[in-house]
């Protein structure tokens, strides 16, 4: 059995893995809580290895996966201040369960540690670099899945594809320009909060809307609110409003028209991210829902014809990576189901196997 937790505050995500089968629950950090969840797992000899997602690692951490120990659950401690509400629930499940199951391998997955070299002129915003040295910087995010989706595309095709624009779709849809494995560029900022509008967050606006709100009487904590917790697809449409509800959603309804600036917020990017790696050799869509993102994909596709795009305008999507573009296309599309998940877990088998981080 592996276990694995997530934060999603005010709660911790509680994933139950045995025998390729997930079981998932949603728990509150109390003491009632952690008891549950070590009533759950049951005897420690059916425990083989435990998973937690760090949201954010700052500066703290370079790789993407690290066995927990005294000096990471300190420098766990140390990120907190970059995103209160998620690190504080992650130290608190690593430490309670490393220290109740000290003998299990445990893993630290580090979302931002994938984005931790980009280069100086996509991680620097322009404002004094005293505060640059600070850590007011471009971390990025979902650098688990991206890492996953560069490695997924090198097994199918390596020897044609080098530079890639990896697009996530979801909740919080994100993108990654990857140039031989490497990150170049993305667009999460110091939170995800920045880049695409969310299922809450806001996107890309002009910081002085703060500025203003503020001077009309409205809080900094209620600006922080708004824009973190009460925008994006719910703010837009003014009801709860998730990615699946985006995609599927009629033209006649408010919900459209979220959907026709997601659309356009990600062609932007591809246009921007495709001439920052000087061409693209894939556009890589991956989601946990991929079939039914599928019309979605297509849509942005079409717009894309100008890059040398041709699309196999018959073929559905169906296995888990596929590529929708015919064999004289310029660039391939290719499209893969994820989820952060699965990716965790299979992470902390191959730790169990061979006894270190893969």
């Amino acid at each position: 059995m592996i276990i694995l937790f997530r934060p999603l505050p005010p709660f911790v995500e509680f994933c139950k893995v045995e025998n390729d089968k997930i079981s998932i629950d949603k728990v509150l950090l109390d003491q009632d809580g952690i008891n549950k969840i070590i009533e759950d797992v049951g005897a420690e000899g059916q425990l083989e290895g435990i998973g937690c997602l760090l949201k954010h690692g700052g500066e703290l951490f370079a790789e993407t996966a690290s066995l927990i120990n005294e000096e990471i659950l300190n420098k766990v401690s140390e990120s907190i201040r970059l995103a209160p509400e998620y690190n504080e629930l992650t130290l608190k499940v690593a430490r309670v369960f490393f220290e109740k199951f000290s003998g299990i391998p445990q893993v630290l997955f580090c979302d931002t540690a994938y984005f931790s070299n980009l280069p100086d002129e996509a991680s620097t915003y322009a404002v004094p670099y005293v505060l640059r040295e600070q850590g007011i910087r471009r971390y990025g995010g979902y650098g688990l899945i991206h890492n996953w989706i560069w490695k997924r595309t090198q097994q199918y095709d390596g020897r044609n594809i080098n530079k890639i624009v990896s697009i996530r779709l979801g909740d919080t849809p994100n993108i990654a320009a990857i140039k031989e494995g490497m990150p170049v560029e993305t667009t999460i900022g110091f939170t995800s909060v920045e880049g695409l509008p969310s299922f809450q967050g806001c996107g890309d606006i002009d910081p002085t809307i703060v500025f203003q709100l503020n001077s009309s009487g409205v809080s900094l904590q209620e600006i922080h609110n708004l824009l973190s917790n009460d925008s994006g697809f719910s703010g837009f449409s003014g009801q709860t409003c998730h990615y699946l509800d985006v995609i599927k959603n009629k033209p006649t309804t408010d919900i459209f028209k979220v959907k026709e600036i997601l659309r356009y917020d990600i062609i932007k990017y591809i246009g921007a991210y495709v001439s920052l790696l000087g061409g693209v050799d894939a556009l890589v869509f991956s989601a946990s829902y991929l079939k039914e993102s599928e019309r979605f994909i297509k849509e942005i596709c079409n717009r894309l014809n100008f890059l040398g795009l041709i699309r196999e305008k018959s073929q559905d999507i169906k296995s888990p990576v596929q590529e929708l573009t015919k064999k004289g296309s310029k660039i391939k599309v290719l499209c893969m189901e994820q989820s952060q998940r699965d990716i965790m877990a299979q992470a902390v088998k191959k730790t169990i196997k061979k006894g270190v981080i893969i």
